[in-house]
């Protein structure tokens, strides 16, 4: 159909379409479809092809992320759903929602000279659950919490007490602020040149 796989990632097709480019994202089974008229592509792929699709229409949850318009009509893509799940998750584990948190980790942090309890087969593989969670959600555009949750990653093999700690509070900053995303405006931006200075 003449799509070619994207140099930056081959997990993504593209193809001119006169002064612009398509995109197809493709995940394992799963696709997301970037064009002006998706809805004839898909029904060329199940009308043409035979493809068996579900769940086509316009893109609102995909692998974690949910892509929803703020009123004013501005495109955000958040993790909020798959956050939801950790918490829910969380609570099932301990009984009771995670205490919420201002920041991923405290101020001063030096997990490397925590010297608590080593943790149990038990623990470690949940302390290693946290961790593939949270890169998730850096995966699925949660940058603010990049540098916390490659801290952390180093103690898979052997994490301690204060470790775990540290990923529960993770999920709580989280908690508290789930409603973070990704805003796309693709307006040209409004700059006016007597406002810039050059230096």
């Amino acid at each position: 159909m003449g799509f070619v796989p994207s140099k930056a990632d081959t997990d993504i097709w593209m193809r001119r379409n006169g002064n612009i480019w398509v995109y197809i994202a493709t995940y394992v089974d799963d696709l997301a479809i970037i064009m002006k008229d998706p809805k004839s592509f898909t029904d060329l792929l199940i009308d043409k092809y035979k493809y068996k699709l579900k769940g086509v229409g316009p893109i609102a949850y995909h692998l974690g992320s949910d892509y929803k318009r703020n009123p004013d009509g501005t495109f955000y893509v958040s993790a909020e759903s798959y956050i939801d799940k950790m918490i829910e998750s969380y609570k099932c584990t301990f009984g009771t929602k995670t205490k919420e948190n201002s920041t991923p980790l405290v101020g001063n942090n030096h997990p490397e000279m925590n010297d608590s309890e080593l943790l149990g087969p038990t623990e470690i593989t949940l302390f290693q659950s946290h961790i593939g969670s949270l890169q998730w959600c850096v995966t699925i555009r949660r940058f603010d919490i990049a540098t916390a949750v490659m801290t952390m990653s180093r103690y898979r093999a052997a994490p301690r007490q204060g470790h775990l700690e540290r990923t529960k509070r993770m999920i709580g900053y989280l908690r508290k602020y789930k409603t973070g995303a990704i805003r796309i405006r693709t307006g040209d931006p409004t700059v006016r040149l007597d406002e810039l200075s050059v230096r």
